[in-house]
């Protein structure tokens, strides 16, 4: 069978507990306000078997007030130690009023049934109460039940305090990381929609940038094709005689003149504009040609002289003598190069000399083909320019 304390009346677990020699109750060392250095002394010195409970103690009767100064002192050894008399035993004592705390309550009580007999002093009270075992027991687990009552409430507050408190600091804390969480997904979805915003301006600017690229394509060739065009239709003579403030209708009848002998080409009508190039000196000058661009004419706007060539034969024939000429010059080129070369050398036309260097050499005729090429040919013995018994033309690309 489980001990049970006679204060609390709650299971004694531990082997530390005292029993009363008197009325063999149980207590353990808490109810019985006895620490744990002084049990260890009682067990050494054997007084534990010699115990009393205090309520075994608060039943002793107290000693006669017999030690007067007048009187001889005595001493009485006798005590009671019969059940009987105990119970026959009233005692007077003085009621302090209750405080508030439990604590204080259990050391008043404790402390003025402990120090009882050390003291040596009378307790009187103005109302006579009998106490007996029964009684002084019901009031000792009243008053732990009311301390422990209290210790339990007090507790149970404090924790609940604590709680709170933290609950409160967990709150602020969570809503706290939650506000700056917040924060930096509106400052991420800001970002974002300006990153989006700069990949649409680009895109716009790429598309702009391929439009101008290919507008550029365009007007880059059409401006190489005006470039082509624009020099197709300019000749350039060397050592064409060059006259002091001629007038340019004299100057176009000697062009037309030049090319209806030597080239049986017509150009009445197709010359746009010639001028010199270079600052004027002592020698000729090289004088730009260009030509305008060929019409289609009807066969009754042809020249009435059969010898020479309507406008579409006219364009066949400038066509027909630029190849020629291309083709002579490669040939010329090749027999300036060594003889190891692999090209052919057999040609029966003469190396052309420039015009700064043979005073002897007549005007030379050049068809620029291109903006940076140039095709010289001297026209004093033309029939052997154009002979194509002796040099084949080559064939249009």
């Amino acid at each position: 069978m489980a001990l049970k304390c006679a204060g609390c009346k709650q299971i004694v677990t531990k082997t530390d507990y005292l029993t009363c020699s008197l009325c063999n109750s149980i207590y353990d060392l808490e109810c019985a306000n006895i620490k744990n250095e002084h049990f260890k002394k009682m067990m050494v010195t054997e007084t534990i078997e010699s115990w009393i409970c205090v309520a075994c103690y608060c039943k002793i009767p107290k000693r006669g007030n017999i030690n007067t100064p007048i009187r001889p002192q005595e001493h009485n050894s006798r005590q009671i130690t019969s059940p009987l008399e105990i119970n026959n035993v009233t005692i007077r004592r003085t009621m302090k009023p209750m405080n508030d705390t439990t604590t204080s309550l259990d050391l008043s009580l404790l402390g003025d049934t402990i120090g009882a007999q050390d003291e040596g002093t009378t307790l009187q009270s103005n109302t006579p109460t009998e106490l007996t075992l029964q009684n002084i027991g019901e009031m000792i687990m009243l008053r732990l039940k009311e301390n422990n009552e209290a210790i339990i409430t007090k507790l149970r507050d404090t924790i609940q305090m604590e709680l709170n408190k933290a609950i409160t600091k967990l709150r602020q804390d969570f809503e706290r990381e939650t506000s700056s969480l917040q924060k930096q997904n509106e400052e991420r979805k800001n970002d974002i929609q300006h990153i989006y915003k700069k990949i649409e301006n680009l895109k716009t600017e790429n598309e702009k940038l391929k439009a101008e690229i290919e507008n550029l394509k365009t007007q880059t060739n059409t401006y190489q094709t005006n470039c082509s065009e624009s020099y197709s239709k300019k000749i350039v003579l060397y050592g064409f005689e060059e006259y002091y403030k001629e007038p340019v209708n004299n100057l176009h009848i000697r062009l037309i003149n030049l090319f209806r002998e030597f080239m049986n080409v017509d150009l009445m009508g197709y010359i746009e504009e010639a001028y010199r190039i270079g600052k004027p000196s002592s020698k000729n000058r090289p004088l730009v040609i260009e030509i305008l661009k060929v019409q289609d004419y009807d066969s009754n706007d042809s020249v009435a002289d059969p010898t020479y060539l309507i406008p579409n034969q006219q364009e066949n024939e400038l066509s027909s003598i630029t190849r020629l000429v291309t083709y002579q010059l490669d040939e010329v080129s090749t027999l300036q190069e060594p003889s190891t070369s692999n090209r052919s050398t057999t040609s029966t036309i003469p190396r052309p000399k420039s015009p700064a260097t043979d005073t002897t050499s007549e005007s030379l005729i050049v068809f620029p083909t291109t903006s940076s090429v140039r095709r010289i040919i001297t026209y004093g013995q033309p029939r052997a320019l154009i002979d194509q018994d002796q040099i084949e033309l080559p064939q249009e690309m």
